[in-house]
């Protein structure tokens, strides 16, 4: 009978069924009442030792994978439980005071709230409120609270030109400066006065890429005059590396003789041919500034006449 090519399958009565034989019992079956089914080479006489050996490394890969979790999930509570409970802490968010400055930028221009006025020689008032001038600017707070002056409304300001005045109260506001090779030195001036000290030190740094033989003793004499002391350190360093540059300047030819002297009285002037010096400052009769030469405290020697007439004709070729 056709029952009797069945075969007999043990029930969950008589065995006690595992994934594994349950795995092996059902491929089993689907090979018995699949005959016609083309199996694949694979699945030979030894297809089902492969079969569980296939289902131990799953199975193995599956154990692996849960174990990882579980491990993950361990360790992430261990950090949960190292946390350490804060009581207090402080945040601070660092475009807070730039907005609210730029809101009292908006309202200065429109003229809302504003409580001082501030005028220029030439006739020009700026508007601005007490609080911000007093909190940034030294000067204003000096004259405001310091000569108890706290109930004035009107400044005036005669010293500084209208156009950078207002330059230095948007700065006040905002924080922004425009420096050119226009104003740059008016408005260290200015800084100065008011006691700016950031908007003085980055004019100072911007003097010192303007420098060149042209301007560099004039900017060396501002310096020392507003105690810019790294622009000063700088020009003196500029005119001492291109000194021959610098004395066919109408900065030098305009010097006096006493400044001359103090120049030419530097030990490490790098000049190529030394008595160049000599010579040219006696074609421009600065005699004075010759006789210092002849001092002990320079490197400078008497010359002779010989050298002198050879040194005046390479000056002539140039």
């Amino acid at each position: 009978m056709e029952s009797a090519n069945l075969i007999s399958c043990p029930t969950l009565s008589n065995v006690e069924m595992t994934p594994l034989s349950l795995f092996v019992l059902f491929y089993k079956k689907l090979r018995h009442y699949a005959p016609t089914v083309q199996w694949s080479a694979s699945l030979d006489k030894t297809s089902d030792d492969n079969i569980i050996e296939k289902y131990f490394r799953l199975k193995k890969e599956m154990d692996d994978t849960v174990m990882q979790n579980s491990t993950r999930e361990s360790n992430d509570q261990k950090d949960v439980m190292q946390i350490k409970r804060c009581e207090q802490k402080t945040y601070k968010n660092n475009t807070h005071m730039v907005g609210a400055f730029e809101v009292l930028q908006s309202f200065r221009k429109d003229k809302v709230l504003c409580d001082i006025r501030i005028e220029t020689d030439d006739g020009m008032i700026i508007f601005g409120h007490k609080v911000v001038l007093m909190s940034v600017c030294t000067y204003f707070r000096e004259i405001i609270t310091g000569f108890n002056e706290s109930h004035i409304d009107h400044i005036n300001v005669s010293e500084l030109d209208s156009t950078v005045l207002q330059l230095l109260i948007n700065y006040i506001y905002t924080g922004e400066i425009i420096i050119t090779e226009g104003n740059v030195k008016v408005l260290l001036t200015a800084a100065n006065l008011l006691q700016l000290d950031y908007v003085k030190n980055v004019c100072a740094e911007f003097l010192q890429t303007q420098l060149d033989a042209s301007n560099c003793l004039g900017i060396k004499a501002f310096a020392e005059l507003y105690d810019c002391m790294e622009l000063l350190k700088c020009s003196k360093k500029y005119i001492k590396n291109q000194f021959l540059e610098v004395v066919n300047n109408d900065e030098f030819l305009s010097s006096t003789s006493v400044e001359v002297i103090k120049l030419i009285s530097c030990n490490d002037i790098f000049v190529p041919l030394e008595e160049k010096i000599t010579v040219f400052l006696y074609l421009r009769g600065c005699y004075p500034c010759i006789c210092c030469l002849r001092l002990t405290h320079t490197r400078y020697s008497k010359m002779s006449f010989t050298s002198f007439n050879s040194v005046l004709l390479v000056l002539i070729l140039d």
